[in-house]
């Protein structure tokens, strides 16, 4: 059996993407009080974690979203334009808030990969003596 097409991988990782996002906002609209892609990425991590779903399958998918990822931000920017008059009253806690957080994620960060990064002493066996 030949490989899938290019094609047909990058199909098959956005249908596997869109589905897990499918079922996530249906558990959200009536079981978990959490958004639904949230619970569609929690529920895809663990399946790619328990491998029933495997990552060759939506890495193509996942691929081309990243590719493109600054286009979701175009809407969510378009709707922030709409608050400019609220925000113009409140400039200076908004910038404050905003230093604030970035600030702390930088430090969060970059402790956390110093931690990660960090290597342990090396517990390999001393080399052996020679009684001479």
């Amino acid at each position: 059996m030949p490989p899938p097409s290019k094609h047909f991988q990058l199909l098959r990782g956005f249908a596997i993407i869109l589905a897990f996002t499918l079922v996530g906002q249906l558990l959200s609209a009536t079981l978990i009080p959490l958004p639904g892609p949230v619970i569609g990425l929690i529920l895809l991590a663990t399946a790619l974690f328990t491998d029933l779903i495997k990552i060759h399958w939506v890495e193509s998918g996942a691929n081309a979203l990243l590719q493109n990822l600054m286009l979701f931000f175009v809407p969510a920017l378009v709707g922030a334009l709409d608050l400019l008059p609220i925000l113009g009253n409140h400039t200076v806690p908004f910038l404050l808030a905003i230093l604030i957080s970035l600030i702390t994620v930088l430090i969060v960060t970059g402790t956390t990969a110093t931690l990660l990064t960090r290597r342990p002493p090396s517990s390999a066996p001393a080399p052996p003596t020679d009684p001479a």
